[in-house]
């Protein structure tokens, strides 16, 4: 705002409501209208202009805004705030500032392979090539780096001699920085993420595992507490993936969509009163537990049958001890002996019970009404598994501990090291049929001879069990399945056509790795979650984490085969830093919406390197895809101007640090930290004679009306009509 310039003064709204007609007496908290101050106030109080067509020139009209209904003192009303009075005249414009971008857009580079043949980073033996990240953001200061700036330096360094490949080197050298520390040990990866670019990437990832994401949107205050509630209803691990001040969003990784989750209201005393409406009365009386020999079953009804006195529905059993069924009910009045003698008298199992007095129990009143929340669908990403072998020596017997070995890693199967193996000898003269293994079928056509038809199907299926991990062999028309997995294949063969067959062999016994009194084992380690990028080439690392250590020694992965031939490069992308605290926290922590800001370079050598080898010749390729842009319009960064206008219409400062006296004086905010707004402004012009002496006074201002995205249209409304009947150029923020 210049000097000349109109003040600035901002209306926030809820919700973007606005009452459109009636009187100003039941104006809601942050819910605008404009109201004709020419007519006659009415028992509603101001008239709300309703049509702005009706409105003549001459007529005097105010903006109002609700506010909390707040005890009246001398420095305290409850009247709400207002305008300067204005005519149609004095409208200048109207004007509209809406967010087209959501979200923060964030920094993005590659060093070396880009897409373009020539940018992949090349080594030759005996180099050390550096390549230098800098982070910088307010995150980099709350950490402790100075001038919020933090220096990531690592090397990427070819054998002194021998073969190597280059994604070897630039996969281990991602995985060094996915665990590298910064300060406080927290990982780098929280703030950048880092990809390998890999040329030779396939379309579909071999043996991948879907991991489907599932969302749940709940309205809570984001506590671990509400968490907590969250989880008690899975066995899955459910974490918190967002949360706006309001609202907490909640996500896990299942293989089916997950049970909707169940609210319900807790019981409460019945006391004097009726229950309330909804809720239904559970009676006082006597609670008595009792221990039958029920052999496994449920025999709750034939026991409330045989209990005078009995409360409906009370008899549950609560615990099943071997053959004892252990129950529990509620009666008028403490089970007499001779009600005892009857019930034990009744029945042979009836005469196993054991009576046990607990006490008397209260009426409570009882609604079994739920709210139900579904889990919605989300990305659909992948996950691998890597194979892991360790070697120990026999028992004291000779025999192998796989069986102690699996105690051990009870989330694992571990398996006996070696092969498996099962065959389908084929019959008939004619036709299809479909060996099933592991539960997929593989079409087998018969061709001229069994002999050639087993050849056959290992010609056409061959590569694809290869990829599974099953070989498939043939010989005289027997197929021969072999796998180095935990169990033998599962084969079956249907026919289809014609009357090829074919029957199952009698699974062979495993032949396991065991040498000088020792067996190997192994195992199958879940790898971390990928999801889908724009593009194969830019696909993240898998990895795996090894299973601890047994009696000392450790898990050695399975060798990875590298390509000689992929180009490679890093993908360094900038992930959002976001920090809002809910109402009750605002004051005690920053608020942060952006993402660190990233500069890189990489390709020249840490030390002289006598062999005069240069590698790629200079520094490595380095390629921008995009760049910072903060974000706009965010709740959070508006929050100033709320308290602005508190000043100027009230004359009082919010209750900073003071939650109980924001609560008391209605000033909590009405906007959600990362929820983006609509910004709105009107622009008046007064021309008025002062009083006393011939002259002019000049006063403007512009008022800002802001809405969330979404919920903006009613003030839009609000204003265009106005603007229409002023004779000014109307707005639009989005399409409609």
């Amino acid at each position: 705002m210049g000097l000349s310039a109109p003040q600035d003064v901002y209306f926030v709204t809820l919700d973007g409501n606005v009452k459109s007609s009636g009187g100003t007496s039941t104006l809601a908290n942050g819910q605008v209208a404009i109201v004709n101050m020419s007519k006659s106030p009415t028992v509603d109080g101001a008239v709300i202009v309703s049509d702005f067509s009706r409105v003549s020139k001459r007529d005097k009209m105010e903006i109002r805004m609700g506010k909390p209904k707040v005890g009246v003192s001398r420095s305290l009303d409850n009247k709400s705030w207002s305008s300067l009075t204005f005519t149609l005249e004095d409208v200048e414009e109207v004007r509209v500032d809406a967010p087209t971008q959501t979200g923060i857009k964030v920094d993005d580079f590659i060093i070396g392979y880009n897409g373009v043949d020539g940018s992949e980073i090349v080594l030759d033996n005996g180099d050390n090539e550096v390549i230098q990240l800098m982070i910088k953001g307010k995150a980099m200061s709350y950490l402790g780096y100075k001038d919020g700036c933090a220096t990531v330096q690592f090397q990427i360094e070819a054998p002194n001699q021998g073969s190597f490949t280059m994604q070897e080197i630039i996969e281990k050298a991602v995985e060094r920085l996915e665990d590298y520390d910064m300060l406080g040990q927290v990982k780098l990866t929280e703030f950048v993420d880092i990809i390998p670019v890999n040329s030779e990437n396939p379309a579909s990832i071999p043996n991948a595992i879907t991991q489907q994401f599932y969302n749940l949107t709940l309205e809570d205050d984001g506590t671990y507490t509400a968490l907590g509630r969250v989880q008690a209803q899975y066995n899955q691990a459910v974490v918190r993936t967002s949360f706006d001040g309001n609202n907490s969003v909640y996500t896990m990784v299942a293989s089916s969509l997950p049970s909707a989750y169940s609210e319900s209201l807790a019981q409460v005393i019945k006391g004097c009163d009726d229950c309330p409406d909804g809720y239904d009365e559970l009676e006082a009386g006597f609670i008595t537990q009792i221990s039958v020999e029920d052999d496994g079953a449920d025999i709750s009804a034939t026991i409330e049958a045989n209990v005078p006195g009995v409360v409906a529905s009370s008899t549950v059993k609560n615990l099943q001890d071997n053959g004892v069924g252990y129950y529990t009910f509620v009666t008028d009045d403490p089970l007499t002996d001779s009600e005892i003698t009857t019930f034990l008298a009744v029945s042979n199992t009836l005469g196993t019970a054991k009576f046990t007095e607990i006490g008397d129990v209260v009426a409570v009143c009882e609604n079994t009404d739920t709210t139900d929340t579904a889990w919605v669908a989300g990305e659909a990403c992948s996950a691998i598994e890597e194979v892991y072998t360790i070697t120990l020596a026999d028992d004291e017997c000779g025999q192998n501990r796989l069986a102690e070995l699996q105690d051990a890693y009870p989330e694992l199967t571990i398996y006996l090291a070696g092969t498996y193996s099962n065959t389908v000898t084929l019959t008939g003269t004619s036709g299809t049929a479909n060996v099933v293994v592991n539960g997929t079928n593989y079409l087998a056509t018969f061709n001229s001879s069994l002999t050639t038809t087993a050849t056959d199907f290992v010609t056409a299926h061959g590569a694809t069990l290869s990829a599974l991990g099953i070989t498939v062999t043939a010989n005289a028309g027997v197929l021969t399945f072999t796998t180095a997995s935990e169990s033998q294949p599962t084969l079956s063969v249907a026919n289809v056509s014609g009357d090829l067959a074919g029957t199952v062999g009698t699974p062979a016994p495993a032949t396991t790795t065991a040498n000088a009194c020792q067996t190997t084992y192994v195992t199958r380690v879940l790898s971390n979650v990928i999801c889908d990028e724009c593009d194969d080439e830019f696909r993240a690392l898998f990895y795996t984490s090894a299973p601890v250590d047994f009696d000392l020694v450790p898990w050695t992965k399975e060798a990875k085969t590298y390509s000689e031939t992929a180009k490679m490069g890093i993908r360094f992308r900038a992930k959002p830093t976001i920090l809002a605290g809910a109402e009750w926290f605002r004051d005690d922590m920053p608020f942060i919406a952006e993402a660190p800001r990233l500069s890189l370079v990489g390709g020249f050598p840490d030390r002289v390197n006598e062999s005069y080898n240069f590698g790629t010749n200079g520094r490595f390729t380095v390629k921008l895809l995009s760049r910072y842009n903060s974000p706009k319009n965010y709740g959070g960064n508006l929050r100033n101007f709320e308290d602005m206008s508190r000043m100027y219409f009230d004359n009082n400062h919010r209750h900073v640090g003071n939650n109980y006296g924001k609560y008391v004086f209605g000033e909590e905010t009405k906007l959600e930290a990362t929820k983006q707004y609509v910004d709105y402004a009107l622009t008046i012009h007064r021309r008025r004679y002062t009083q006393g002496w011939s002259d002019k006074v000049d006063e403007g201002r512009t008022y800002h009306f802001i809405a969330e995205v979404g919920r903006h249209q009613a003030i839009e409304d609000m204003l265009n009509g106005l603007a229409l009947a002023a004779g000014v150029p109307t707005v639009q923020a989005y399409a409609e």
